[in-house]
């Protein structure tokens, strides 16, 4: 329910939780913003690496998001009009776009989504990604979007939670130390 509408009229918010929502994902890297206050962005609100080709990715946030087909045209239109700008800037910028990342709070159908991404794939795009509302909101559900989700959409962590979040960094702590004890063993005489 909060990400239809905890960020009405909220763009830098939006733009700088989608962004970091990014940095987390897989196959995301260098997640860096454009112009989240507003101003003109070249066609994206983030720029970076996805698997390894320059990406471009949009946000398209609606305020107190229905699920109506009016709402679901305006983001279709959105999808659009950001993938032409950004491809019209990358070539003006010398730069050959390959990959294109939207992401919306408005739930879109399996119809819907697909067309974005044919359209997509009609306009040279070799790799695109749409995250609807339902998508952010499960990225938002892991222990890597936990943090995130309670700084934006101000959503509390559950004990389960937070149980969560001990155990990946119990997680990634085992595998430093065994890292380190490996580059010990390495340096011995």
């Amino acid at each position: 329910r909060k990400l239809k509408d905890q960020l009405n009229s909220n763009q830098p918010y939006r733009e700088r939780m989608c962004r970091e929502l990014l940095a987390v994902e897989n196959g995301f890297e260098k997640v860096e913003p454009r112009l989240p206050k507003g101003g003109p962005d070249g066609g994206r609100d983030v720029q970076c690496s996805y698997q390894g080709l320059l990406c471009f990715g949009a946000v398209g946030f609606v305020n107190d998001a229905s699920d109506s087909v009016q709402h679901r045209s305006q983001i279709e239109q959105k999808f659009k009009d950001d993938l032409a700008s950004g491809l019209k800037n990358a070539s003006e910028e010398g730069l050959e776009l390959k990959a294109f990342v939207f992401l919306t709070n408005e739930g879109l159908t399996p119809t819907i989504r697909n067309q974005l991404l044919r359209h997509s794939g009609d306009e040279g795009i070799d790799h695109c990604v749409v995250y609807d509302r339902e998508i952010l909101a499960s990225m938002l559900d892991r222990p890597t979007g936990y943090a995130i989700r309670f700084r934006y959409l101000d959503i509390k962590l559950k004990d389960a939670e937070q149980f969560d979040i001990f155990n990946a960094l119990n997680s990634k702590i085992d595998a430093l130390a065994e890292q380190i004890a490996k580059e010990k063993k390495r340096s011995l005489p």
